[in-house]
């Protein structure tokens, strides 16, 4: 299995040896610890996730840093809303992206992306049943727009980490996750498939690496995979991304990067 054995586990192994005190600490456990462990299963958000965070991303090939940014959360009534801004080592604005979405279905509210260098803008915006898509590529050119039925298995882009979380303990039993990914450029949605590729160690830390790609093979061949590496104990807080970015250079192109969070206090 790759996420490793939780405490309990490892507690209901000791207490099977034969101890009557290890079994009454194992009771207690369960009675404190068995809420937090049933809401992750359940795919409910953990509040200690609700936090500002730092990123810095770089090349994924040669490791020179290209940006870093920010995020400040906040959550009211079971809504969450983050603002990020990245910036690059010049200290130049890069890209805004603003979030809202409910905390614990992750149905978007309202995500917003700007590139204030070249005025690439895109939006989804969902009520009343119904989620909206807008595009802009350039400052000067015309806005695009698509509207759709809202479906419980669409996700914002923003939001994929979220998604994954919520699911690697079913994933760790080898049940693969699917999801139609909203793509404003593309005024639709991709349909992403998600699974567990094994686990790792880094800096002294245990990490569970799952990968994502386009269910559809000849988006596969377009799209390299992109990996999301979570620690392999709960909350499974994302620590490392790495694939393409939403950052883009100066000319447009994508960027292909290790992303590197880090969670505030």
């Amino acid at each position: 299995m790759i996420v490793g054995e939780n405490t309990l586990q490892r507690f209901s192994k000791a207490s099977a040896g034969g101890g009557w005190v290890l079994a009454c600490l194992m009771a207690l456990l369960i009675a404190i610890l068995g809420p937090i462990q049933g809401a992750f299963a359940a795919g409910k958000r953990m509040e200690t996730l609700v936090a500002d965070r730092r990123t810095e991303a770089f090349d994924l090939e040669s490791g020179v840093l290209l940006y870093r940014g920010e995020t400040t959360a906040s959550q009211k009534d079971g809504i969450l809303s983050e603002s990020t801004i990245y910036w690059d080592p010049g200290g130049r604005v890069l890209q805004t992206i603003e979030l809202k979405y409910d905390f614990e279905s992750l149905r978007v509210i309202r995500y917003r992306l700007v590139d204030p260098r070249s005025g690439e803008t895109e939006t989804v915006t969902a009520s009343d049943g119904r989620v909206n898509l807008t595009y802009k590529s350039a400052r000067d050119e015309e806005e695009k727009a698509e509207s759709m039925d809202w479906d419980a298995g669409l996700i914002c882009t923003e939001l994929i980490r979220e998604r994954i979380r919520g699911t690697l303990e079913d994933m760790a039993g080898g049940k693969p996750l699917g999801m139609e990914l909203l793509v404003p450029s593309r005024l639709g949605t991709v349909n992403f498939q998600v699974e567990l590729e094994g686990d790792t160690e880094e800096s002294g830390i245990a990490m569970v690496v799952a990968r994502a790609e386009p269910a559809f093979w000849l988006f596969r061949m377009m799209v390299a995979p992109l990996r999301f590496y979570y620690s392999a104990t709960p909350p499974h807080q994302l620590l490392e991304y790495r694939g393409r970015a939403s950052v883009k250079t100066d000319e447009g192109d994508p960027l292909v990067v290790r992303l590197v969070y880090y969670y505030e206090k």
